[in-house]
Formats: structure tokens, sequence, C-alpha cells
């Protein structure tokens, strides 16, 4: 602050003129709906957290116990601190500090509060020369063009201020801008305020922003912001602002409130120790929201705990019993109701007893709400909240004079304002009148992807029930939440050996990669919720029909409003599902699902689910086996990321899941060690007589041997297992273990004789130097050694008949100590029959022995081939072109290098002479179905001659090719890479796939990876971006295309491609429709690898 007597006397004046200002308006400037708590709207409770990313899931998990109404469990979470309005702002911070809360929990409140506080000089924190208060609601103020815009308050020294603030370079001044979500998208980017906020303009000045939760994501990328949490009142707040609103007798209100406190747990009812009418009716409503959590998780807002309470009390005096609303189209229905019938008594002689819904209002008063529904409406849609009277035309003036108590007028610098009570209010109206017009359903089209009108929509899906054809197109385009992730033919026909063939999930990655791959807009979400307040069962049972009884949602576990919309969508469905897949169900979030799950009801629910989980507890995993168990489960694949539990006990309590078929559990760096001695396990295991598969996954911190030898034990006494794969990476075991372990597994080998598959990935350092498998009694068919490991390759001098062979890839980069390449000789003569193998090839002479062996083989149908070395490529590419020439069984090839397959592997070059032996033996070729290859970028004439092969081969339905750069770039730095690959991909390699797509008429699954993707765009990349989303879309036989980058899409924004992706979709899905084409290619932006797998 700026000493006294340094200051201006222009900018003096003007900050005591402020500060007179600020301190006549009203805090909270009506008292409707009535005011609940002992302040403003009750306790504003600000969370600070420390650290923010659009990568984290922390905003999305405190939103979770936001919408459920715990928020005294926010605190709680890592990087986030409560704390008094005091600390908002630091001494001397120039940071811009963003505070964001949903609709109605109090920010414009709280700026109110703090112009009030800096008034009257309460806060040292707040001792700024000048602050300014900028309701960004206001059009003037959004669209200002100067500095001087930002004044509400006229007077003759502003020009001499603005001239100050420029001069200091905004130090000494804060500026609080209200409402950023009130902004267009244009003006978040172009306007004064936001140059201000993005510290473009005034760099040294402080600046406090206030938004709506969904639009504030756009501001955490500024440097150094401070992100702070509305976060409204806590359950018990809840009940304690019931109480002390009905019950007025302050004594008593105090002995219920204790008598809350004093409830063991939540699910306990409230008695009342007297029988006192505002008691009986405060215990009455907090038992009915108790079974009503859906109304409850609503109530943290003040607003709406208002609204909630006054609804009900009510509804108490009319029906003589509790009402709560189920949707809060229904609950701002009976508001509004209530607000106009309170205003009609006021101000007319006409008695409001009798009208009993919106649509019966009195004539006169009808009139008037349809022409303020159209004012809501026509102002929702210009982005304006708050109306200058001088400003209104003559319908305009006629509307908000004649507002039915449903908007507040009030005095901000002597000019006469006019705003709706809250905007959520004006948002309901505007949805009202959009119902009751002849092009609602055009309307609903039009606005679906302006996030401005998310809540209006939401009000007009429950006003209208979504009954229209129109409405049931947009959810034929827009919910996506079928899996976008599908198995191409090798990987398919190889995971048949060792998993149900029946079942689509195979592993712990592909669950997340399924789950990954799903859009992160939340698109589907949004329609979920809008079914939940339509109630439309019809509709819901239409979309069931239409993604084929399988379902794959991302983040639906987020919020406990997400959770029920999907047990709502769930149970009107009233199907049996065949697949559920859900990923990023948080631990806090689980009760939630267990309470979805338990209303449906002891019917077949779902045959097979996979979950993707983080930070469960031992608790929370106690709970799983009652939450599935009625409903026949009979494949679960789970993946536990973090969380507080025990591995033996996991694994125990989902073996406890009766009819359990499958099992595939993967535990990610568990925070709990295990302590006492796993030999239970056994028993489990080796007496489950329905499980037939199970796979088990450990990554993490502590030591589990005690856990895998048990596991291999169990599995080895199992009769019913036919399939089992256990991955391990965990720290090294003392020499006693590692023997422990060996042990075991030589007796896996010599004692089941029921397993038909098995895949080992066991780090050397686990196992024992004296490991000796000799024979194998299991009649095995598949077997899988895992990367890094030599020892179990042992076993493959000893296995007789295998038909599936996955031998692990050398990483030479990693490796220590040499891997032995196995002698293909002995291999084809121990397995005359193989069908499927994988194989690495670190030799020219390995290489060629492989295909001249191939050359004449009539039972190999898959082969996968990674080559690591340049030579191979260089000196045994003849004999691939003769087994392809001459091999007529061979269905599914892939060959691949170490960067195809790993984050941090090295490119190596790949010469010319591979891609010219390649399309000669293609040319030729007439068995293959599947073909996966590397290609060098920059596309030379040798490579347009093998894709114009490819554009020939009719025989080929899936086609991978994996996008590398030449060897002058190999050692370039990232950057760079990415610098020379983007324009290649879009300059080169997509014209090239675009032409292959146009030609080929029988393609159905497409895989396209390039390296070092980046979010760059150049104007030239438009077109071959356009023509390569109608090659896509318009294709007559493609189902399902890949699009992997190394590099995904950064924060800053999306892939060009994919934004065409998205933004064509809609236009080719009507053209697809016309033409009778059939399903729209699924189109998957994918990660080329999950950061923690």
């Amino acid at each position: 602050m700026t000493p006294t007597t340094l200051l201006p006397e222009s900018v003096r004046v003007y900050a005591d003129i402020l500060r007179k200002v600020y301190l006549e308006q009203p805090i909270v400037a009506e008292d409707w709906p009535r005011r609940v708590g002992p302040d403003y709207f009750g306790r504003l409770a600000l969370v600070k957290k420390e650290k923010f990313s659009l990568q984290t899931r922390d905003k999305k998990s405190s939103s979770w116990f936001l919408l459920r109404g715990e928020v005294d469990e926010i605190p709680n979470l890592p990087g986030y601190n409560e704390i008094t309005i005091d600390d908002v702002l630091l001494p001397d911070c120039t940071n811009t500090v963003v505070i964001d809360g949903p609709p109605g929990i109090g920010k414009t409140t709280l700026c109110r509060k703090m112009l009030n506080m800096w008034s009257k000089g309460l806060l040292s924190q707040l001792q700024y020369d000048l602050v300014l208060h900028c309701p960004l609601r206001d059009s003037s103020i959004a669209q200002a063009t100067t500095l001087a815009d930002l004044f509400e308050y006229e007077h003759n020294d502003v020009e001499e201020v603005t001239q100050w603030i420029k001069k200091m370079d905004g130090k000494g001044l804060l500026i609080i801008f209200d409402g950023w979500d009130e902004l267009s998208d244009e003006l978040r980017k172009t306007s004064i305020p936001a140059k201000i906020i993005r510290k473009k303009l005034l760099r040294d000045c402080s600046v406090i922003v206030t938004s709506r939760s969904y639009a504030s994501h756009s501001l955490m990328s500024i440097d150094n912001n401070r992100h702070i949490q509305v976060i409204g009142f806590s359950k018990n707040e809840i009940f304690t602002v019931i109480i002390q609103t009905l019950q007025r007798n302050q004594d008593l209100a105090k002995e219920l409130i204790d008598s809350v406190h004093r409830l063991p747990h939540d699910d306990v009812l409230l008695e009342s120790t007297h029988n006192e009418e505002g008691s009986k009716l405060a215990v009455k409503l907090i038992n009915e929201l108790k079974f009503r959590s859906d109304v409850l998780s609503l109530c943290y807002v003040p607003l709406v705990c208002s609204m909630v309470i006054f609804v009900y009390h009510v509804s108490i005096h009319e029906n003589n019993k509790p009402s709560i609303p189920e949707t809060l189209t229904k609950l701002y229905e009976e508001f509004i109701l209530h607000t106009i019938k309170r205003h009609i008594k006021r101000n007319s002689e006409i008695s409001p007893f009798n009208i009993g819904s919106l649509l019966s209002l009195p004539e006169e008063f009808s009139t008037h709400f349809e022409k303020l529904c159209q004012f809501a409406y026509t102002n929702l849609d210009n982005k304006k909240m708050t109306f200058n009277g001088s400003e209104l035309c003559k319908w305009e003036h006629e509307a908000v004079k004649e507002n039915l108590g449903l908007m507040t007028v009030h005095i901000e610098f002597y000019k006469e304002t006019y705003q709706f009570l809250h905007l959520s209010i004006q948002e309901f109206l505007a949805a009202w009148w959009i119902a009751h017009n002849e092009n609602a359903e055009d309307i609903f089209k039009n606005k679906f992807d302006d996030g401005h009108f998310q809540m209006c929509l939401r009000f007009l899906a429950g006003l209208t029930e979504l009954r229209g054809n129109s409405y049931k197109e947009v959810f034929d385009t827009k919910l996506d939440i079928t899996s976008k992730w599908k198995r191409f033919a090798l990987v398919k026909s190889q995971f048949s050996f060792f998993y149900n063939p029946s079942q689509d999930i195979k592993s712990e990655k592909f669950i997340c990669d399924e789950i990954l791959s799903v859009d992160a807009d939340n698109i589907s979400v949004l329609l979920l919720h809008l079914l939940y307040e339509s109630k439309n069962i019809e509709l819901c049972k239409i979309v069931t029909e239409s993604i084929n009884r399988s379902m794959c949602m991302f983040e639906v576990g987020s919020t406990l409003f997400d959770v029920k919309c999907f047990f709502d969508f769930l149970h009107n469905a009233d199907i049996t599902w065949e697949r559920i897949t859900l990923g990023y169900i948080f631990g806090y979030a689980f009760f939630g699902f267990y309470e979805g799950f338990e209303k449906r009801g002891a019917k077949t629910f779902c045959k097979e689910v996979g979950l993707l989980t983080r930070y469960l507890t031992r608790l929370e995993i106690d709970l799983i086996p009652g939450l599935f168990s009625p409903y026949n489960v009979q494949a679960f694949y789970l993946v536990l990321w973090e969380g507080s539990y025990v591995p033996s006990f996991a694994l125990l309590r989902m073996l406890s899941i009766p009819q359990l078929k499958i099992l595939h559990l993967t535990m990610y760096q568990p925070a709990i060690e295990e302590t006492a001695s796993s030999e239970h396990c056994i028993l489990a295991i080796a007496t489950k007589s329905s499980l037939q598969e199970l796979k088990i996954t450990y990554k993490g911190y502590y030591d589990v041997a005690t856990t895998i030898v048990s596991i291999i034990k169990g599995v080895t006494r199992s009769k019913s297992l036919r399939s089992f794969t256990l991955e391990v990476d965990c720290p090294h075991p003392n020499s006693s273990t590692a023997q422990q372990i060996g042990s075991a597994l030589e007796k896996l080998f010599t004692e089941n004789g029921k397993l038909q598959a098995i895949s080992l990935d066991i780090p050397n350092y686990c196992l024992c130097s004296s490991l000796n498998i000799v024979n194998i009694n299991p009649p095995l068919t598949a077997l899988e050694i895992g990367r890094l490991n030599t020892k179990l390759l042992t076993i493959l001098e000893h296995a007789k008949g295998l038909l599936c062979l996955v031998l692990p890839y050398p990483e030479k980069f990693k490796l220590t100590e040499p891997l032995p390449c196995p002698d293909l000789q002995q291999l084809f003569t121990s397995h005359p029959n193989l069908q499927q193998l994988t194989i690495p090839l670190d030799t020219a002479q390995s290489a060629t022995k492989l295909f001249t062996t191939l050359t004449s083989n009539t039972t190999m149908k898959g082969l996968n081939i990674q080559i690591e070395d340049e030579i191979v490529f260089s000196n045994s590419m003849h004999s691939l072109q003769d087994m392809l020439k001459l091999n007529c069984t061979l269905q599914f090839f892939e060959i691949v290098t170490p960067s195809c397959l790993t984050n941090d592997a090295p490119d190596i070059p790949i010469p010319p002479s591979f891609i010219f032996f390649l399309t000669a033996g293609l040319r030729e070729n007439c068995s293959l179905q599947q073909l996966g290859i590397p290609i060098k970028l920059p596309i030379n004439k040798q490579t347009e001659r093998l894709f114009e092969v490819i554009a020939k081969k009719l025989n080929l339905t899936e086609l991978q090719f994996y996008f590398l750069p030449e060897e002058s770039c190999i050692n370039c730095s990232v950057e760079n890479k990415k610098k020379i690959m983007s324009p290649l991909f879009y300059e080169q390699a997509l014209p090239a796939i675009s032409k292959i797509l146009m030609s080929h008429k029988a393609i159905k699954l497409m895989r396209i990876e390039c390296e070092y993707l980046n979010d760059s765009a150049k104007p030239n990349w438009d077109e071959p971006a356009k023509q390569f989303c109608e090659a896509v879309f318009l294709h007559s036989s493609l189902e399902y295309i890949e699009i992997v980058g190394f590099y995904p899409p950064t924060s800053r924004g999306k892939m060009l491609l994919q934004n065409h992706l998205e933004e064509c979709k809609g236009n080719f899905y009507k053209q697809r429709r016309e033409q009778k084409l059939g399903s729209i290619p699924v189109v998957n932006m994918a990660k080329k690898n999950l950061y923690f797998m």
C-alpha cells in the first residue's frame, strides 16, 4: 500500500468514494430465498489448492465431495487446506486468485463481503490503495475497450486514476472480476478483463476472479495462480442449518444439534427428545434427506439448501406430508411457483392458494410469466445476466417490472440494475420458454454444444422429458459409451489361447486403454445427466439397445451425481448387460456405487465387469464381493491403482465372489506392506471350483514374495484352473524367499495336471539361480515368458506340443546379461503344430532361419516379430519375400521395432531394401488378413509402391502402420523430432492413408501410430485432415480406426486432426444414414502407453 502522503489526491478521493459506496450496498442484495445459516447464506468455507494441473484428478475429487455434500472431507485431500477469508490474498500478493464453485455457493456474496471488509479496514492483507469490483455479467465491463470502462462509478477523477494505474503497472490495485463463466468464449480470450487476469496488462495488479467450476479450467494455465474453492455446507452443517431454520427455540435447537453429532454413523435416523412442532419438522426433513441422498447431495449449496427447506416446509403445510422433489427441475419449479404465489399474495387481491402449477397461473400473471421467460431466454442467449433499466426496450421493461418476485433490483453507483435471483433461476425460465416453443427440439440441438446452456438444457430435459425424435437423434450422435478399444486379430487370436475367447477384456492394460480411450470431454456423462433429469424410461431402453448392452464410461466415479445418473440409467434399462467397464472410480466414491448396485435388486445384472479404481481402502475393497455377488458376475477385471490395503486381503475378497469363473486382479502400488503370512490364499485358490482363469499383477514398492509363493501353491493344487498368469514387479527379495518362489514354480510345472496356458513375467532377481524346471506335467497349449527374464527360458527345452508361444523381447538397452535365442529348429520340432508365435530376432541368421522354415509351414496363423538391429532388416529380407509368396496359411503378421512398443526405446534405421522385399512378397500373397509394419518418414517412391499394392489387397482387412523418423533425425532431440514428424504426418502420411482408404473397400480395422506428434497446426494441414475425415467417415466397411501419438495432445489443446474428426462426425453421420452405410466408424485418439502401468 502506498503511504497516504504519496498517493495522488485523485486516487485517494476516488478510493474514499468507493469505500462509501461499498459500505452502502448490502452484502446480500435480497432476503429471498430466505437466508439460512448464521452468516450470509451459511459458512463460506474456502479451500486452497497448492498445485493444480489439468492432468490431475484432484479437482474432480473435490467436485465429488461437493456434489455429495461431504465438504468437510475436502481439506483432507492431498494438496488442499482449509483457509479463512483473511487468507484469500497473501501480503503483497500479485498473483491471480481463482475462486470457483457451483451456482449459488456464495461466490458473489464473498466478493461483496471482501469489499465491505476492505472498506472498513478489517483485513490487513487487503489494504490496497484501490479496489475495483467488476461484475462480468455487466456487458459494459465484459466488453470494455479501455481501463476507464472498468470503473462503474463515474467521476471526474477517473481519467487521472487510470493514468496512475498505468504508471504503477497496477501496483496497489486489486480488481475483483466476478463471473468469469458469464463471459463468451471470445471475450475470455481477447477482452481487457481477460488480459488483466492473464497478466498481459497491469502485471503488478492483484486479481481475484470468480467462476462456476465448469468454466474455471481455462484459468488454470495462468502462471502462479492460486486456486480457491468455495465449498459450502458439510453434511452436519446442513442438518444444523435445517434445525436452526425450523426450530426457533435456541435451547431446543441446540439439543437436536447435539443429537446429530452423537449419531454413530450417517445411516442412523435422528430421533427427537421432545414433541415440539419445529423439532418434529426438522427431524422429519433430516431423516427424509438420509433416504434421499440425491437431494442431500445438492444442499451443500446454501441457495439450494434454502430452497429445499422452504419447499419442504411449504409442502408439509399444504399436503401434510414431506415432499422433496426428485430432480432439480421439479425443485426449481416448486420454488418458482411458491415465489410467484408469494408475489401474488402481496401484490393483488387474488388468492394464490388454488394455484397448483405454473401452467395454472391466473391469466394476467401467466402473461407476465411468459414475457419473463422470453426475456430470460433472449438474454441468456446473448449472455447477459445484469440489466440496466435505462437500456431496456418497452416489452423488456414491462417484463422486469412485473418480474413476479423472481428478480432483484438494486442501485449500484446510482444506476437501477435488475438481475434474476440467481443465474440458475434465469436458466430455468429460459428452459421453460424453450419447452413451450414450437422449435424446442431444434433449439436443444443447436445449443447442445454451447457450454453456457448446459444447466438450461438440464432443466429443458426435465420439462420436456426429452420426448421427440430430435432428442433421440442427439443421443444417437453424441452418446458414446460403448468401448472404443478394439483388439486386432493377431492379439485376439493369441489371447484366445490364454484367456476365455468369449471375453473381450483381457488384462489390466486393456481395461485402462479401453477406459482412457473414451473421450474426456464428458459429453456422454452430460447426456446421462439429461436422461436422469427427464426420467424418460422409454428413451433409456432405446439408448441401451443402440449400444448393444455394453458400455464403457470414463470418470463415472468422479461425482456422486454421476453415479446416481449412471445407476438410474441401468435401472431404467432393465436388462442383463453383457459387459460394463468403468474407469477412475475413486475410493471415496465407491460407497455411491455400492448404494447404486444395492438398489438394483436380486436380478441378473452383468456377466462381465471391468473396474479401474484409485485410492481404495480395505473397507471399500471389503464391499466388492457383496456388491457383485447377487448379479451373477462371471468375469471380473479389477485394477487397484494405489490405495490402502494388503494385497493378500484384496485377492481373498475377490475370490469370495460366488460363481466367478475369471478373475484378473492388478494391484499397483498398494500403500500397506504385507506383514503376515499369506498361506490362507492357498486354500482359497485351490478350492474355488468355479474359477477357470486367474491373472494376478503386482507392481509396487513392497516385497510380496510370500503372497506370490502362496498364489503359485494354490494354483498348483487347483483342479479347475485352466489358465494362470502372474506378473510381478517388486523389490528384490532375499535369497531364501527367491528359493521359495523357485521351488513353488518347479512344483507348479511338475504337480499341476490341468493348466493349459501359463504366462509368467517374474524378474530374474526374484528367482533363485538353481531354478531347474525339467518335468512339464500340465497339458500346456500356450506359454508366455515375460520381458527381462532369462531363467524361465529353460522351460522351452522341455515343453512339447504348444500351439501358442510368446517369448520375451530382448530390450538390449535394458538387459545387463545376454538373452539366449531359442534354437528355431528345436522349437518347430518340439511344437510342430504351432499356430501363434511372438519372437524377437536380433540376428540376420535367426531371421533367415525363421522365414525359411515358415515358407513351407502349414499351421502358423499369427506371427509377431520384433527386430532390434538394422542388420536384421538388411540381410534377411529376401527370405521374408519368399515366406510371403509361398506360405498360404499365415493370416496375421506384424513386424515391430522397439520404439513401436515402449516410450524409452531407441529408434533404429530401416533400410530401403526392407520395403522393396516386403512389397514383392505382398504382391503375390493371398492369405494375410492383418498386416502391421513400420514405415519411415518421409515417404519415398518404394513406400508409395508398397501402399499401392496394399490398396489392391482385398484380403487385408486390418492394417497397422508405425510411422518412424528417418536415419538423419534418429539422434535429434525430442522437440526437434516433433517439429520434423508433425509436418510429415499431415503432409505425407495422412494423404497416403486417405488414398488407401478411398481405394480399399474391405478394410475393417486400422491403426496409425506416429511418434512425436504435437498440437501445433499450420494452414496447409487443414485440407489433408479434411480429406482424411471424409475417407474415414464415408468408408463402406471401416469399423474402427486408432490414431496413436507418442506424445499425446497437451493441455494447451487437441491435435488439429482430432478437432477435425470431432467436428466432422455429426455431418458425416447424416450422410452415412442417407447412403445407408451402417454404423459410423469408431475413431480412437489413443495414448501409446499408460504412464502408471
